[in-house]
């Protein structure tokens, strides 16, 4: 009889309000951390995808600046670059630099008229 009235004891404090809104504020708080957890887990799985990228990103930087860079090791790629960026010249050859416009195009009877112009002024016509 005392086993059962020790049970029913047990029963009775497990059974009462007040362990019931503890052990709920334990399963609310377990509950919390596992979610708090999850969220760290999806945050450093998105952090991984996105250094992913970024490394695919800086591998393909660096094979292309690889490629440019064996190519400027080459005889020919010193040549162009220094043609390009500092206007060397070989012996013999010249340079010429063509300038853009402003984008207007003249006409055949702009310039034609250009031209006679010039030749009324050289003749003091004009």
């Amino acid at each position: 009889m005392r086993d059962f009235q020790e049970q029913n004891r047990w029963r009775a404090i497990f059974a009462s309000r007040t362990m019931l809104s503890i052990i709920l504020l334990l399963l609310l708080g377990m509950g919390v951390a596992s979610f708090q957890a999850l969220e760290a887990g999806w945050s450093a799985e998105a952090e991984r995808a996105a250094l992913k990228e970024r490394l695919r990103e800086l591998e393909e930087k660096k094979g292309a600046l690889t490629t440019e860079l064996e190519e400027l090791r080459s005889q020919e790629g010193i040549e162009r670059e220094a043609r390009q960026k500092l206007n060397f010249r070989k012996a013999g050859e010249e340079v010429v630099i063509i300038k853009e416009g402003n984008g207007e195009r003249i006409s055949k009877e702009q310039v034609e008229a250009g031209l006679f112009l010039k030749l009324l002024q050289w003749l003091g016509i004009q």
